[in-house]
């Protein structure tokens, strides 16, 4: 809820120290307990910055902008994520990554993406390891396609990869990065799989069902 709140006031907010009051109710229908939080640093994100990560504390910041991610517009309904950047804990850009997209006019006359289209996927808490997604082939409702899964650390560098095949209309893995070291948990619904910061499948759970 902390997070969550400056967060939205980091992407709106000038640069000015404020305080803001929060209720939080520790048991349904109990008493409440008010807590005051003030902003003590703002910094400025780079323009159309459409969510942010923030980094971890440090002796200098309570926890600044790690990442921002861009978003673009696409038509009067639509936007997608456009670029991808790494900050220090000084907020000097370390990384910068331009999502790749192409755009087509289909018979219905709408505007979609088509072809290689890549976009990120799971952060770490901090933003020290991230993965980007990038479309390989694009399938009718459905059939299967595939992407590529690539994950990078703060650095930009590629820690692994791989090719995966999927329904078009499947529920996308619950991806969770370990901060630490990049090894991750892929929950795929019916498997578990615990991998490596090399992408190396350490153990994999299938013996279970809903």
């Amino acid at each position: 809820m902390q997070r969550n709140l400056l967060l939205a006031i980091l992407l709106t907010a000038a640069v000015v120290t404020v305080n803001v009051t929060s209720v939080v109710y520790a048991t349904q229908g109990g008493g409440a307990q008010q807590l005051r939080y003030e902003i003590v640093e703002s910094r400025p994100l780079p323009p159309n910055t459409g969510r942010v990560i923030l980094g971890g504390k440090t002796s200098t910041s309570a926890g600044y902008v790690k990442i921002a991610v861009g978003r673009r517009k696409l038509s009067a309904s639509r936007s997608m994520d456009d670029k991808l950047q790494i900050f220090d804990a000084s907020g000097n850009a370390m990384h910068t990554r331009q999502f790749e997209t192409r755009k087509y006019t289909p018979d219905q006359g709408r505007t979609e993406i088509e072809g290689i289209v890549s976009r990120p996927g799971a952060f770490s808490k901090y933003g020290n390891f991230y993965i980007i997604n990038t479309t390989l082939v694009r399938a009718e409702p459905g059939a299967l396609y595939k992407f590529r899964r690539e994950i990078f650390d703060a650095g930009g560098n590629k820690q692994w990869e791989e090719e995966v095949e999927t329904g078009y209309d499947s529920n996308a893995p619950v991806i969770t990065l370990s901060d630490f070291d990049g090894s991750s948990v892929i929950n795929n619904y019916e498997t578990i799989n615990f991998l490596s910061p090399d992408g190396t499948v350490i153990k994999e759970i299938n013996d279970f069902k809903p």
